[in-house]
């Protein structure tokens, strides 16, 4: 959804295609990239490109924040280095995340068989309850991403935010 906006956007070319390389690397668990080539970027529109990512990708729960080396006299982005949180940036984790929000969709009664037959309005109510039901409201160590909320039950708004959002966009619902 805010890669829609971006592109809507002054210069949105341009924001899309460092938005499209932070999705890709981050998703690798690359380190670094370069802006690509005849692309503009100033650190403020690279914070609209990191809001955006932010708010379309909460799977990306290994994520934790930017180094964005620029040139001061244009003031443009060369580079963007990644920065992971090292225990989540792991394929593992990736696959118990999704394994999890798998199993607490089927527990619902959420399947591929059965989203055809439900209303987005059941499906969410559904999965709201299921998360409020397995999450408990505690600030710890992931509490602030989906990987705490469903992997270790626990979270803070912005976990289960997340993780709603998410399990929202793996039954077809824009969020």
């Amino acid at each position: 959804y805010a890669r829609r906006q971006l592109a809507g956007m002054p210069n949105g070319d341009s924001l899309v295609k460092v938005y499209d390389a932070l999705v890709n690397a981050s998703a690798a668990f690359i380190p670094s990239f370069t802006v690509p080539a005849g692309v503009n970027i100033t650190p403020d529109a690279l914070g609209v490109i990191l809001s955006a990512y932010a708010c379309d990708y909460p799977e990306h729960f290994w994520f934790d924040k930017l180094s964005i080396p620029y040139n001061p006299a244009t003031l443009q982005v060369t580079a963007i280095g990644l920065k992971y949180i090292d225990s989540l940036a792991t394929q593992t984790a990736v696959d118990d995340f999704n394994d999890a929000c798998v199993e607490l969709l089927e527990d619902i009664g959420i399947t591929p068989l059965t989203i055809p037959y439900m209303s987005q309005e059941e499906m969410a109510l559904f999965i709201h309850g299921a998360i409020i039901d397995h999450v408990d409201y505690v600030d710890a160590q992931n509490a602030h991403n989906a990987y705490g909320a469903i992997i270790d039950g626990l979270a803070v708004c912005e976990g289960y935010c997340e993780l709603y959002q998410h399990l929202l966009s793996m039954v077809g619902i824009e969020a």
